[in-house]
């Protein structure tokens, strides 16, 4: 039988075997701190001319709000820069 652990192993391994250069799989939860810097962020118009993030606001705060009785968030990275990167940061490094 595959469980949790086994279709997510699988889901990494397929992303990163379509080119993408890092996959991530995280709980689905609201997370205050992260929420309280995403504001303090916008506030201070770090978002330029990208009104789409102020406007998704409270789903970007929320999972839940931006999908119902989701339990994972997926996360893919493409670096785009051709030359030499450092080493991907540590599992846990994400938020």
């Amino acid at each position: 039988m595959t469980g949790p652990r086994e279709i997510a192993d699988a889901i990494k391994r397929e992303a990163l075997a379509l080119g993408f250069s890092d996959a991530r799989i995280g709980p689905a939860k609201a997370l205050p701190e992260e929420r309280e810097r995403l504001e303090r962020w916008l506030t201070a118009g770090r978002h330029g001319e990208m009104e789409y993030m102020r406007e998704g606001f409270e789903r970007r705060a929320d999972p839940e709000l931006a999908l119902a009785g989701a339990r994972s968030i997926g996360a893919l990275a493409l670096a785009y820069y051709p030359g030499d990167h450092p080493p991907p940061p540590t599992p846990d490094a994400g938020r």
